[in-house]
């Protein structure tokens, strides 16, 4: 399950954001920047699967796969109901698997799906702990990728702002202990927004 929160914080605060969780994280940030492709498939009488296709744009010299390594990710829904209201932070089931090659959007379109469109996010990734709890700040300038799929054409959505997600993943091979882990993680998640709330408001977000 993945718990998550998120906001957007003005171009101009961007530097001092990253300089305050440098001094959280104790260490520096790690470049970020990823192409993700949405993709859609439609089923007859059932809700649409949407699927993310996302990979890093960044050479790795101890990796000389980074850049054909594709990650598919598929999402469930917001969690709902009252136990939902309860939570600090937005919790989502989550899957995901590799796929590798150049040819892997082809792929998935061979299977049925159709791209919906494509981005680019680029910026920083930090780790930071917060009540015993791993938690990614990840800090993004947003792009959209034209229809030509030319990913150097990319132009900033929302040039005045950039997008902040803080989220971590829980697991559990045990069912009944899932409740509680993923209530403590958003409570994690909630105590860190709250030591950044100078910079930038975090917030739980209910939309796909």
């Amino acid at each position: 399950m993945e718990c998550k929160m998120q906001g957007a914080v003005s171009s101009s605060m961007v530097q001092q954001l990253c300089e305050l969780l440098k001094g959280l994280s104790g260490r520096p940030a790690a470049p970020f920047k990823h192409q993700e492709v949405v993709l859609k498939a439609t089923r007859s009488g059932a809700s649409p699967v949407e699927l993310k296709l996302q990979r890093s744009l960044l050479d790795d010299p101890n990796d000389p796969q980074a850049t054909l390594r594709w990650k598919a990710r598929l999402e469930s829904l917001p969690m709902r109901g009252k136990a939902n209201e309860q939570l600090q932070a937005t919790v989502r089931g989550l899957s995901e698997a590799c796929c590798y090659g150049a040819n892997t959007i082809d792929f998935w379109k061979a299977l049925g799906f159709k791209a919906e469109y494509q981005s680019v996010q680029e910026g920083a990734l930090f780790v930071v702990w917060q009540d015993e709890h791993q938690l990614f700040v990840r800090i993004t300038c947003l792009k959209k990728v034209p229809k030509s799929g030319i990913l150097e054409q990319a132009i900033p959505i929302t040039p005045e702002f950039w997008l902040v997600e803080v989220f971590l993943v829980v697991s559990t091979d045990v069912p009944a202990q899932m409740e509680t882990l993923y209530g403590e993680a958003c409570k994690s998640v909630a105590n860190f927004a709250s030591r950044v709330k100078d910079f930038v408001v975090l917030k739980k977000t209910d939309a796909r």
